[in-house]
């Protein structure tokens, strides 16, 4: 039925009949997307442009195979229809390094039968009907019905919609021309068209076949470059664990990436409404991919990742880009420390923190800011809070720790509470007399700044000598102990 209505339909305008009949191809159907091997090794830190192609660009037939029934229609072109041409819609930049076409010479009956025929890249007008020729090229035919392809001798670049044709030169042949079975109804897009010229010119083909709308199988050979890049917010390559961060895509050409006629990705989007996406994330840690134009995410553990955006261009020829960009996640500082009361009031702080890069120490005693890791301090009489601050490597996060510390006031005696002296102080020779006045027994320690006993005595006479003289130059804590009482005064050795 439907083949009498084709042929009752071209013969109302004079035409006659077009020689038809089905074809089923043998090709493998595009029915899934093109398979991507992603090869991590090949990461780039900074962005590169490479070119996609050359892929032929059998957009009719892939309509066919994944919208319709994978029937195809033979047609004539004779020295009545001279010509058969398919527009491809196109808001970038490409370039066209030929044609290649579906069909053969229709002379079955001498199968050696070769015929010289002739491709054409056109422009088009505003209807996408074929107006001047950018470039030909001539493409030898016989009788076996399969794919040829003629390469121009100079590539075209092309900025505007295109049309493809395949001419029959000869007046004596035959060239048949495969077509798909879409219909207007289904996923026909009118951009077919016949030439007659005896009949006034071009005519696109769902006016004479209504209400089937075959399109021409026959395609661009072509390229274009893919420039994938992004930006990312923070910018900042060094970041604390825990910052979220966002990804937006600035790739191009984005006009032939997003078009279905040139990008499985987006062919599946726009005919089978399947979000898939021509843009795919690595995260670099594990994570899932993202499948998404932009990505957003927030590192979980420190350490270095890449994250590289993938683009994936072409409709039969799979093509792949990248850029990747290194990051170090930081983990955040935590503040903690112990304490060492020994030789108090000289109390011994360490810093136990982890993944800290500077200190601050306030004593709470008015005293400065100490910025070391592992700091003594002298304190007075009295409770003090200690509070440790430490931030990470960037600066990009603070925790403090506090601690109370309590110093209780003691001596020897009452009547003897601060009555202590020691000399000369400092000693450059680290010898010392020590003058305990009434009391005649004590033992003597000596602390370090870290809190470490490095001298003890014990002395049975109200005045007595040390030699320190084996120390170091610093500042110590001399402790006389007696009566299980005891006072503690600073000493300094210069040297």
């Amino acid at each position: 039925m439907k083949k009498n209505l084709l042929i009752a339909t071209m013969t109302l305008f004079g035409f006659g009949a077009f020689a038809q009949g089905t074809l089923q191809l043998s090709t493998p159907k595009p029915t899934a997307k093109p398979a991507i091997s992603f090869n991590k090794e090949s990461k780039s830190a900074s962005m590169r442009t490479m070119t996609c192609g050359n892929d032929t660009t059998f957009y009719s037939y892939l309509k066919e195979e994944t919208q319709g029934t994978s029937t195809y229609w033979l047609y004539n072109v004779d020295p009545t229809i001279t010509e058969w041409s398919q527009t491809f819609l196109n808001t970038g930049t490409l370039t066209v390094h030929g044609i290649s076409f579906l069909g053969g010479v229709q002379d079955a009956v001498n199968p050696a039968q070769t015929v010289t025929a002739t491709v054409v890249l056109y422009n088009v007008d505003a209807l996408n009907v074929p107006t001047t020729p950018i470039a030909t090229q001539t493409i030898l035919l016989n009788t076996t019905i399969g794919i040829s392809t003629a390469m121009f001798a100079s590539a075209q670049t092309v900025t505007g919609n295109y049309a493809v044709a395949i001419v029959n030169t000869t007046t004596t042949d035959t060239i048949a021309i495969l077509t798909n079975n879409a219909t207007v109804t289904t996923y026909t897009e009118t951009l077919s068209h016949i030439n007659a010229p005896t009949f006034g010119g071009w005519f696109e083909i769902s006016a004479l076949a209504a209400p089937d709308a075959p399109e021409a199988i026959i395609a661009p050979v072509l390229s274009y470059p893919i420039n994938t890049n992004y930006t990312m917010s923070p910018s900042a390559t060094t970041m604390c664990l825990g910052t979220a961060l966002t990804f937006t895509n600035t790739t191009t050409q984005t006009a032939i990436l997003n078009n279905r006629m040139y990008n499985y990705g987006a062919y599946n989007a726009f005919w089978n409404t399947v979000p898939d996406s021509i843009y795919v994330w690595d995260m670099g840690d594990g994570s899932p991919l993202q499948w998404n134009t932009n990505a957003a995410y927030t590192y979980p553990a420190s350490g270095l990742d890449t994250v590289t955006l993938y683009t994936l261009g072409g409709l039969f020829t799979s093509c792949l880009d990248t850029k990747a960009t290194f990051l170090n996640i930081t983990p955040n500082a935590v503040a903690s420390f112990t304490e060492n009361s020994t030789a108090s009031p000289l109390i011994a702080f360490t810093s136990t923190s982890t993944d800290a890069v500077t200190y601050a120490w306030d004593f709470g005693d008015g005293s400065p800011v100490d910025n070391t890791a592992n700091p003594s301090h002298t304190f007075s009489p009295g409770t003090w809070t200690v509070t440790l601050t430490v931030t990470s490597a960037g600066g990009c996060n603070t925790s403090t720790s506090t601690s109370v510390v309590t110093v209780i006031s003691t001596g020897i005696t009452n009547a003897t509470m601060g009555v202590f002296n020691v000399y000369p102080n400092p000693s450059n020779s680290g010898l010392f007399t020590l003058d305990m006045f009434a009391v005649t027994k004590a033992n003597i320690e000596v602390y370090n700044m870290i809190g470490e006993l490095v001298y003890s005595t014990a002395v049975a006479s109200s005045t007595t000598s040390l030699d320190l003289s084996r120390l170091g130059a610093g500042v110590y804590s001399m402790k006389v102990i007696s009566n299980d009482k005891n006072i503690v005064k600073q000493i300094v050795i210069t040297k």
